[in-house]
């Protein structure tokens, strides 16, 4: 079966700020030749996210057992000045019969830089919900929007393994309904085999049809590579449309550990649909998904590691 043709893309580099931030910036550039085949080493600087997570949890984690849970809001939106704005709303859960204290940080998504910190106490199978709103202390940026992530992690005594879950749900309004994306917190624990950090990810897009707010990915790196023309790359993105075509490959230059991209900055709309081949070169991180239609109706997911694949 013979391939449709797909125009050349114009090979210009591209700045988005897409965090409407004074701080965060993400840098698109294309690329013809994607890096050597072979991953390079990872980049565990100290200023990393995962070292950010150990350092606030440094000596929480007792003899008695291997771990403990660390989980991960990736994204948080949340305009505290206004009551119909967005907003983001996550939850967790205490999984065990015993009661745990659970430290909660609040991250900015350039550094990470620790806004606040505070400790709940949480019973046996207990949830504790919260809405950022209500959150005071976070910063804003020049938009009145506050963003960044949310780290929680067990501390203190309790059982020899926690077992902690959540979920998130971020909210925006708009002209047609209140569109609202989220999924379950991500597992960001200390040494543990289920950590959801990946070096290559796999995701769709929808740029079209029904689907016409189209696909954002929420992008985490644990250690972003900068914007500056010699820096790495914090992503790579093969873009190929649904008959298997290589439509393009980019560069995804960012100085930030957490920023959403729209995929349409990625993508010509002669191609509506296909499928996104994300790389971190130099790093672990993960991807999740947003597919938007009219009617305020938004589909969360999270993209597919394909380490090893």
């Amino acid at each position: 079966m013979s391939r449709k043709h797909y125009p050349t893309l114009a090979l210009a580099a591209l700045v988005l700020s897409l965090a409407s931030s004074a701080r965060a910036e993400v840098r698109i550039e294309p690329i013809a030749v994607l890096p050597p085949s072979a991953p390079e080493p990872l980049s565990t600087p100290a200023d990393g996210l995962t070292a950010a997570i150990a350092t606030a949890f440094a000596g929480e984690t007792r003899a008695a057992r291997a771990t403990t849970d660390v989980l991960l809001l990736p994204y948080f939106e949340v305009e505290p000045a206004n009551p119909t704005g967005v907003t983001t709303l996550f939850a967790v859960r205490n999984e065990r019969a015993d009661p745990v204290v659970v430290r909660i940080l609040f991250l900015s998504p350039v550094g990470p830089d620790q806004q606040l910190a505070e400790e709940i106490a949480l019973p046996g199978h207990a949830v504790r919900s919260f809405n950022l709103r209500d959150q005071p202390g976070l910063r804003t940026d020049h938009d009145g929007v506050a963003r960044g992530l949310v780290v929680l992690g067990v501390i203190g005594a309790g059982p020899d393994k926690d077992f902690l879950t959540g979920d998130f749900f971020l909210l925006r309004g708009a002209a047609d309904g209140v569109r609202a994306t989220g999924g379950a917190l991500l597992n960001l624990s200390i040494n543990a085999p289920g950590n959801e950090l990946c070096r290559a990810w796999s995701a769709r897009f929808l740029n079209g049809g029904a689907f016409d707010g189209a696909t954002t990915l929420t992008v985490v790196a644990d250690v972003p590579g900068g914007i500056a023309e010699a820096d790495p790359a914090t992503l790579i993105a093969t873009v190929y449309a649904e008959d298997g075509t290589e439509i393009a490959r980019f560069a995804v230059k960012s100085d930030s550990n957490a920023f959403q991209l729209p995929v349409r900055a990625l993508v010509p709309a002669e191609v509506p649909f296909g499928s996104l081949s994300l790389e971190f070169p130099q790093t672990r991180g993960a991807v999740l998904v947003e597919h938007s239609a009219g009617g305020g109706r938004v589909v969360g997911l999270k993209g597919g590691c394909v380490d090893g694949g």
